[in-house]
C-alpha cells in the first residue's frame, strides 16, 4: 500500500499533463485552420450554407457539458442573424470530419470559401456576436 501512495502523486501529474497537452494539440490545430480554404462542404450543408456573407457553425454533442452550456447562446444567436447553422457531430459526421472538428463544442466561421475564424470551448455570448462584425 505504502508503494501505491508514493506513486499517486506522479500518476496524477502524468494524468494531467496528458489532458493539458491534448487540449493544447486541439487549440494549436484549430487556429491553424484559419484563413485556409474550407474543404468542399456545400453538398452536405446545401441550403444551410450562404453564399454570401458569413456562415457560423456551431458543432456541438448531446452529452458534451460545455454544449449544454453554450447551445442556448447560440440558439438566441440564430434568431438574430442567418447563417448560424448547428451540426450534432453524431448525425453529421462527414462535415465534422472534412472540417477537422475533434472536440465539443466547436464554432467554425466560413466565408467566401474560406475559414475565418475558429473556436473550441464554449464561448460567450459577446464572443460569439463578434463573429458577426
Amino acid at each position: 500500500m505504502a508503494q501505491i501512495t508514493e506513486i499517486l502523486p506522479y500518476l496524477l501529474a502524468g494524468v494531467l499533463l496528458a489532458f493539458v497537452v491534448m487540449h493544447v494539440g486541439i487549440w494549436l490545430t484549430t487556429r491553424q485552420m484559419i484563413g485556409h480554404s474550407a474543404p468542399e462542404v456545400a453538398d452536405l450543408l446545401g441550403d444551410r450554407l450562404l453564399p454570401d456573407g458569413k456562415t457560423v457553425l456551431y458543432f456541438y454533442n448531446t452529452d458534451c457539458s460545455a454544449c449544454l452550456l453554450m447551445t442556448p447562446r447560440v440558439d438566441r444567436l440564430a434568431k438574430q442573424h442567418p447563417g448560424v447553422v448547428k451540426v450534432n457531430t453524431r448525425e453529421e459526421r462527414e462535415l465534422s470530419k472534412r472540417l477537422g472538428v475533434t472536440a465539443t463544442p466547436t464554432t467554425i466561421v466560413l466565408q467566401n470559401g474560406k475559414i475565418v475564424a475558429a473556436l473550441v470551448g464554449a464561448q460567450s455570448e459577446r464572443r460569439l456576436r463578434k463573429l458577426f462584425r
